[in-house]
């Protein structure tokens, strides 16, 4: 199983983009689940088990948001 912090993923994305640049929490996510889907094995299986925020409607969403575009786009 592939375990990542979900957080710590968007960030880094973020930063690899070219520095700190503004960017949508959106499209954080769609970069973070293309990234780590392109570093997955047909067949790998993927569970978003955390992220964090200071709202639990922001965390609830980002979760259910990476976790369908995971789905969507795994190999």
């Amino acid at each position: 199983m592939f375990k990542m912090n979900c957080g710590l993923a968007i960030f880094v994305m973020a930063l690899s983009l070219g520095g700190l640049q503004a960017q949508t929490l959106d499209d954080s996510i769609k970069d973070a689940a293309q990234e780590l889907s392109s570093r997955l094995t047909e067949g790998s299986t993927v569970a978003v088990i955390n992220f964090q925020s200071q709202s639990t409607r922001l965390t609830d969403y980002a979760i259910d948001e990476l976790t369908t575009l995971l789905s969507i786009s795994a190999p």
